[in-house]
């Protein structure tokens, strides 16, 4: 299953955060089914329900958030190894443990 990472979510302002809560809920063709935020990297990592399109959704964040400094989305997929979360990068690879 395909996730969103947004990196820097827990810095922006509470006003954009009410912003994109509610740009997200006029949304259609996606619904979040979960959310995590993780402090130590300052994040928000969200889960879709199965027949969300998480590719458009990630186009549709990437254009909201494109004016606010230090915000970047990526697809992640998600993993758990002796309980900590790894998230893998999906063209990169990279990997990051939470």
């Amino acid at each position: 299953m395909k996730y969103i990472y947004i990196k820097n979510y827990v810095k922006i302002t509470k006003e954009q955060k009410n912003k994109f809560l509610n740009f997200m809920n006029k949304c259609e063709d996606f619904k979040v089914s979960n959310s995590d935020i993780t402090f130590a990297k300052d994040s928000l990592v969200l889960g879709f329900l199965e027949d969300s399109n998480v590719q458009k959704a990630s186009e549709y964040f990437q254009d909201f958030f494109q004016d606010i400094k230090d915000v970047h989305i990526d697809l992640v997929n998600k993993s758990f190894n002796n309980n900590q979360m790894i998230l893998t990068f999906n063209g990169s690879n990279k990997q990051i443990k939470i």
